[in-house]
């Protein structure tokens, strides 16, 4: 197994997308207003691309995330007050991880659903994942296919060849 050193600036990133509240910790998500948007351009006769289940899922992603993060921390207090054996938690917490790391594939894998049905050529793009999606972009050498980011919009083909 390889072990990728983590970029500090990207997770600096991510973490600042989530605020504490006095709920625990929440994720003001795009993703919801964007569901909204598409949900009323759909009523008001706006053809536009079958994307509005996928982001809903991406929403109840972020939502079990906010749960998973908010859990994590609630359980930490407990330990830090003795009422949580510091095992316990460490069990309960490598679960949390994993459901987390579950999620968030889930959230990628909708959002290559969303980025195949938006491009400029939807009938030529992978709709199996983004992991799909990602290396349909590049060669075997991991360079971009020219043809392939040609038959996609130019700025979602950067974004998804950006992701690590």
């Amino acid at each position: 197994m390889v072990i990728m050193p983590i970029d500090k600036e990207k997770l600096r990133t991510a973490l600042s997308t989530f605020q504490k509240t006095e709920e625990g910790y929440k994720c003001p998500s795009e993703f919801v207003k964007l569901l909204n948007n598409v949900r009323l351009n759909s009523i008001a006769g706006v053809k536009l691309p079958s994307i509005g289940s996928f982001l809903q899922y991406i929403t109840i992603d972020l939502t079990n995330i906010e749960t998973i993060s908010s859990r994590l921390v609630w359980e930490l207090e407990l330990v830090d007050k003795g009422a949580l054996n510091v095992w316990q938690w460490m069990r309960f917490a490598q679960y949390d991880i994993d459901v987390f790391h579950i999620e968030i594939r889930s959230i990628f894998d909708y959002l290559g659903k969303v980025i195949q049905r938006v491009s400029d050529h939807p009938e030529n793009v992978p709709d199996k994942g983004f992991n799909d999606l990602s290396n349909w972009l590049v060669d075997e050498k991991g360079n971009p296919k020219k043809e392939n980011v040609e038959r996609f919009v130019e700025d979602l083909a950067k974004l998804v060849l950006s992701v690590d």
